[in-house]
């Protein structure tokens, strides 16, 4: 952790209680139909049925804007509020419904409200990078919490899910890097944040914006397909920007898988035991992985254990941690499970219409930096003419999130 870093929190932790509402209100929609019978899906614009999401929404505190500037002051990754925060901000975190595995379940996020003005906001749906620990997860996470408020206090409603797995989802192994998963669970709670904001009697302008970073990228990119395939009545799609999320996952497996060292093992481990429970695969972890470490994944992919603490009982080396044949298994396709999902999420192979930004540092050394390249090019082969690429220079891959917070805040205004 920076000096700077510890500074801001400092900061956060001795004025966030002088700032915020004590009070913690309950407001609760009842569904107009049976939870048993909702049709998640029937948010198309021609369905006449209209969906209900929103479970409960409680009112955890208010963030003032002067705090924000203040704290922007000595964090970098923030630096961009201390001109662009202008609103205090009201934070919920709400309960809504969404689907999983063919079931109605409860999934949770964090919907902030700037408030100030009488007028009709914009809204921005938010999607953090990747988290093994529910302790991590936006409703459980304050300092993730202050960086929705803030984005909040630049003008937009902002709607962050925590994602199915974490908050009110804990018990399922979170779907990571699974499209369907990373596009419904976004939608349907911007759906429930209409709803918050009809019963808050809150004006939306319809304009809807969409940011994300390694993981919360690869979400974005799911979301923002998903919306101009199937566009959520409403919202108008207004720009999407996406940062180091790998989108190619064919190609990401073929990248990783080939090299001799991984510094981030826990990723690797986290796609394949996501892939296992989500598509119900019956190989065995020892299929996937050499002793100790295939005895090991189960209990350290359980939703529980910090990322750092995954990779301790892990190997950054390939050869003493994956098994050859399973990663020969799946170049050559005589593994049709894996290689079958593997290529349904895939996200870089469509034509957006609308106003997208990649967004990748060139020294990325966790995803890597030609998948971003990869997506671009094959976007434009495809004829895309509203896609553009954003190198970054030299930055690390959590470095990274900087410029581009910076960069997307003002591009964002200027719609």
């Amino acid at each position: 952790m920076t000096y700077q870093r510890i500074i801001y929190i400092s900061i956060f932790i001795s004025l966030f209680f002088c700032s915020c509402k004590k009070k913690r209100e309950s407001d609760e929609i009842k569904p107009a139909i049976p939870a048993e019978v909702i049709q998640p899906r029937s948010d198309s614009t021609t369905s006449s049925y209209k969906p209900t999401r929103l479970i409960k929404a409680d009112s955890l505190y208010v963030v003032q804007s002067a705090l924000i500037k203040v704290s922007a002051k000595f964090d970098p990754t923030l630096a961009v509020f201390q001109t662009q925060s202008k609103y205090d901000v009201k934070v919920y975190r709400v309960e809504y419904k969404t689907e999983y595995d063919g079931k109605i379940i409860t999934a949770s996020g964090i919907v902030a409200l700037p408030f100030g003005e009488n007028k009709a906001w914009p809204t921005l749906s938010y999607h953090h990078g990747t988290v093994f620990a529910d302790s991590d997860a936006p409703t459980n996470n304050k300092n993730d919490q202050f960086v929705i408020a803030s984005l909040a206090s630049a003008g937009y409603v902002i709607a962050a899910p925590d994602y199915i797995g974490f908050g009110s989802s804990t018990g399922i192994t979170h779907p990571y890097y699974v499209a369907k998963y990373s596009s419904t669970t976004p939608r349907d709670l911007l759906i429930a944040t209409q709803e918050l904001l009809a019963q808050k009697h809150i004006a939306s302008n319809g304009k809807l914006f969409l940011a994300g970073y390694s993981q919360g990228g690869n979400v974005t990119m799911a979301v923002s397909k998903s919306i101009e395939l199937n566009p959520l009545p409403g919202y108008n799609l207004t720009a999407t920007a996406v940062g180091a999320g790998g989108y190619n996952m064919e190609g990401i497996f073929a990248d990783i898988t080939s090299r001799t060292e991984y510094s981030s093992p826990n990723y690797i481990a986290y796609i394949i035991q996501s892939y296992r429970k989500t598509y119900h695969l019956k190989d065995s972890l020892n299929y996937y992985f050499k002793e100790p470490y295939a005895s090991r994944v189960d209990k350290l992919i359980d939703g529980k254990t910090d990322g750092s603490v995954i990779s301790n009982n892990l190997t950054s080396h390939f050869d003493s941690l994956i098994r050859p044949e399973f990663v020969n298994a799946v170049k050559n396709g005589t593994d049709i499970n894996f290689s079958t999902a593997l290529k349904e999420n895939n996200l870089h192979n469509w034509k957006p219409t609308l106003p997208l930004k990649i967004y990748h540092s060139d020294a990325d050394e966790v995803v890597p930096y030609s998948d971003s390249e990869f997506t671009y090019k094959t976007m434009l082969d495809l004829g895309s003419t509203s896609v553009s690429f954003v190198q970054i220079q030299g930055k690390s891959h959590g470095a990274g999130s900087i410029p581009m917070i910076a960069d997307v805040i003002n591009w964002f205004n200027s719609f």
